[in-house]
C-alpha cells in the first residue's frame, strides 16, 4: 500500500496523545498477526472483523484500551 495522506484524518495537536491508525488491504490472519501480534489478530477476528470495505476494528494496546 502506498503511503499517502488520508483525507479523513488530521494530525494530532502536539499537546494531546495520539493514537496510531493502520489501514489494511488484506485483513487475513497472517497480515493481522504480522502487524498486531497473534493475540490482537485473534481478538479482532473473534469480534467479527473481516477486513471488508468500510469496516473498522479497534485493537487494545498492551495496557488495554
Amino acid at each position: 500500500m502506498a503511503q499517502s495522506a488520508l483525507k479523513c484524518l488530521t494530525p494530532a495537536a502536539r499537546s494531546r496523545k495520539a493514537r496510531t491508525v493502520h489501514a489494511l488491504h488484506d485483513a487475513g490472519s497472517d497480515a493481522l498477526a504480522a502487524l498486531f501480534g497473534a493475540g490482537a489478530a485473534a481478538f479482532v477476528q473473534g469480534n467479527g472483523f473481516a477486513g471488508k470495505r468500510g469496516e473498522v476494528a479497534l485493537v487494545p494496546g498492551p495496557e488495554g484500551v
